[in-house]
């Protein structure tokens, strides 16, 4: 899934599941912070979803500044 919005009916394509297991996996990845839920007034009956960079909800670990000493 690349970043930006979709639907779960084209998650559940991806993903070759169907829409009952998609929706497990979406629920989780929402519980991440991964995914955002977003109100689509149009077409109630489909959820749709916006995928995160994980840089935004985790904090990328720093290298020590020796690394290049430890390196040579």
């Amino acid at each position: 899934i690349r970043l930006g919005r979709f639907s779960l009916t084209d998650f559940s394509e991806k993903l070759g599941f169907t829409r009952y297991q998609s929706k497990k996996i979406a629920d989780i990845l929402v519980e991440r912070h991964l995914f955002v839920v977003l109100p689509d007034p149009s077409k109630p009956a489909e959820i749709f979803y916006e995928s995160r960079p994980s840089a935004l909800s985790r904090p990328a670990a720093r290298k020590p500044l020796d690394i290049w000493k430890k390196i040579d």
